[in-house]
């Protein structure tokens, strides 16, 4: 019983992608459109949190912390310990 659902059901599909083939491309644009609208708006949003904000350029570095000016952010701890073993790029040491 549960074999012949799961055909029914796998045929059901494909026919239904395959009559309404054009609907189904333009149903992925149209989400494709909808993923960037809100990755838009996340990425304007995330610019009113206080976390994404760039500190003053006062703001220096301490024993855990290294202010970076260029960006306005500190980086810390193991993030900081990664980026020094690591380094910016292709793990070239920072």
């Amino acid at each position: 019983m549960r074999s012949w659902l799961v055909v029914i059901v796998l045929s059901l599909s494909l026919a239904f992608t395959v009559v309404l083939g054009a609907g189904v491309v333009r149903a992925e644009a149209r989400q494709r459109a909808w993923g960037r609208l809100l990755a838009a708006d996340r990425r304007r949003d995330r610019g009113r949190t206080e976390a994404f904000r760039p500190l003053p350029a006062e703001t220096g570095s301490d024993a855990h912390c290294t202010f970076i000016r260029e960006t306005g952010h500190r980086l810390c701890f193991g993030f900081r310990a990664y980026w020094q073993s690591h380094g910016l790029e292709f793990g070239d040491p920072g």
